[in-house]
């Protein structure tokens, strides 16, 4: 979710490094650890893979990382703010709003130890090297090895996650943590926007009584397609952003019937319309069963223009413009030919 005027940053650091293994001196990766609840192995075990080593063993967790003072989350991901005050006045019949200004930040970075736990720790070396990148990556590398843990050695092995990290990693597996940060930005970025409370109430008034109007069967379907819409929002991984952005179309609209939705919304040719759905259900194939894992902002643009068009003219009873216009311009596009599949070639 971007918000036009927000400049996000990043600071950099690094932790655990020495002469022999200095900053920037080893492969990206990612790391996770997870306490054992009441579950112990011994001696400790070690797996090895080119690209992973899992750890479980008895003793004690480095953690660290970097505090981004007075922050609070957005909804997107690895995103935080730093907001800003706003203070009204009030001169006779005159309302005044005013909103501070930019501040400094102290960036603070932290270290301890988490001492005497029974753990699991993954390393991942990825081909990633952007910090939300190598997250993603590393998320989606240790999925099916973490779940086969969980079903073959129970739900105790990861019940709690200690730490999560990105950094680099050695050949003889040392880790040093970057403590580059999530994106932040401030709110002072933005010009204050003011509305009339009467002027939100006559927008929003008639939307809340049609939704409570309408029978229980569309209803269930609109609050299924904006579970799906909220998760997409927030959702890092592009590739389960995309189908997530799918679900929210195919909640509110068959597969089949969606080109004759999408011509009634937009007017274009029923031709086009049908071509565009069918390459874009074609990524979503290829992204569900694993054939491609390969996916652009441009196409991440283009199905969230389709689930925002099929999503605001279900709750609101016209599309928002700006899908819309997205959505048209991706149809006034000579459509690309089929693209070859990729395959992995990973060891896990």
């Amino acid at each position: 979710m971007d918000i036009d005027g927000l400049e996000f940053l990043r600071v950099n650091g690094w932790q655990n490094s020495d002469e022999a293994h200095p900053p920037r001196g080893g492969h990206s990766g990612y790391r996770i650890v997870w306490r054992c609840l009441a579950w112990v192995v011994h001696p400790e075990v070690v797996f090895g893979f080119s690209n992973m080593r899992i750890r479980i063993s008895l003793g004690d967790v480095d953690t660290g990382g970097i505090v981004l003072p007075n922050a609070i989350p957005m909804r997107s991901h690895d995103r935080w703010i730093l907001p800003q005050k706003i203070y009204r006045t009030q001169d006779g019949n005159d309302t005044k709003f005013e909103s501070e200004g930019i501040g400094t930040i102290d960036f603070k970075a932290w270290q301890e130890t988490v001492s005497s736990i029974s753990y699991m720790e993954i390393l991942v070396r990825t081909e990633a090297r952007e910090p939300g990148a190598i997250l993603n990556e590393g998320r989606r590398t240790t999925s099916s090895i973490l779940t086969l843990l969980q079903f073959s050695l129970g739900p105790r092995v990861s019940a709690v996650q200690v730490t999560e990290e990105v950094g680099e990693i050695f050949e003889d597996w040392h880790w040093n943590r970057s403590l580059a940060s999530d994106s932040l930005a401030w709110e002072p970025q933005l010009n204050l926007h003011g509305m009339q409370g009467s002027e939100l109430v006559d927008t929003m008034k008639p939307l809340i009584d049609r939704w409570l109007s309408r029978d229980e069967e569309k209803r269930t379907r609109a609050r299924v397609a904006s579970q799906w819409w909220q998760l997409a929002e927030a959702q890092g991984d592009l590739v389960i952003k995309y189908i997530s952005l799918w679900l929210v179309a195919e909640s509110l609209v068959d597969k089949k019937n969606m080109p004759t939705k999408l011509y009634d919304l937009i007017g274009h040719s029923l031709q086009k319309c049908e071509k565009f759905i069918r390459r874009l259900y074609t990524r979503r194939c290829e992204l569900t069963h694993g054939k491609n894992r390969d996916v652009s902002t441009e196409e991440i643009a283009e199905i969230r223009s389709l689930a925002g068009a099929f999503l605001s003219a279900d709750l609101c009873t016209v599309p928002l413009p700006s899908y819309i216009a997205r959505v048209e311009q991706s149809l006034r596009r000579v459509l690309p030919k089929k693209r070859k599949h990729s395959h992995s070639t990973r060891d896990v």
